[in-house]
């Protein structure tokens, strides 16, 4: 009876060790495939790194995560303006394919851009990061004078952006209660576009407002906001 008893307890702590045994391997090779899985990363991003820097005008910031900084200067001072251009601070993320490849995930910018959501979402399906970096570099370098332009004019007026739309709504008037909305075209910030008056909500001046569109043809934007602001200022 005592012999059986032994036995079986015997039995059961083989059974325990072989269990034992079995989980350690498994969590062994679960250790292991992370392992590989983070070298895979690590490596990768020293590739990305390195060709990013190669990238003429793109500084590589630093690697978060499963991101890459990137920082694309303003490399000239913006005409007629008295700031310089901030640099284009460009966040792209990336995920593991099967565990081995690095693919492109999306991206971040902190800076208001037309069209960059586009580009993304064509990035995400053609997986060519160079050529979606590119892309935004000379996007960025297209747009920085306007860019540049709406700040200096939210400094001084109530106004919101669009710039998906090319579209400005200011308000004006001593009370603010005049919303005057602009269009601007594509071509504007580089000195092939015009910007055209859409609409004027709570002011009254239509000769005045008639007028200003007549000669507005060669009008920047700012001054397009300080002559309606003119038009509008004792209502």
């Amino acid at each position: 009876m005592l012999k059986e008893l032994k036995a079986k307890q015997v039995t059961q702590l083989q059974d325990c060790a072989t269990k034992l045994i079995e989980e350690f391997k498994i969590q062994q090779a679960i250790k292991q495939k992370n392992q590989q899985r983070e070298g895979t990363r690590t490596q990768w991003f020293a590739t990305a790194v390195e060709l990013y820097s190669s990238l003429g005008g793109v500084r590589v910031q630093s690697m978060q995560g499963d991101s890459v900084v990137l920082e694309i200067p303003s490399d000239t001072q913006p005409v007629g303006l008295d700031e310089s251009s901030p640099s284009l601070i460009l966040t792209i993320k990336f995920r593991l394919q099967g565990g081995t490849q690095a693919v492109f995930a999306g991206a971040e910018i902190n800076l208001d851009l037309p069209t960059v959501e586009d580009l993304v979402n064509h990035a995400i399906r053609t997986n060519d990061v160079v050529a979606f970096i590119l892309q935004v570099k000379e996007l960025f370098r297209k747009q920085r004078n306007l860019m540049m332009e709406v700040k200096q004019l939210q400094a001084n007026y109530a106004m919101d952006w669009e710039p998906n739309h090319g579209r400005v709504r200011v308000m004006l008037g001593r009370s603010g209660k005049v919303v005057c909305t602009l269009k601007v075209d594509s071509k504007y910030s580089i000195g092939q576009g015009q910007v055209q008056l859409l609409g004027v909500e709570g002011g009254s001046n239509r000769e005045g407002i008639q007028q200003l569109q007549n000669d507005g043809a060669n009008r920047n934007l700012t001054e397009w906001i300080e002559k309606l602001q003119e038009l509008f200022s004792d209502q």
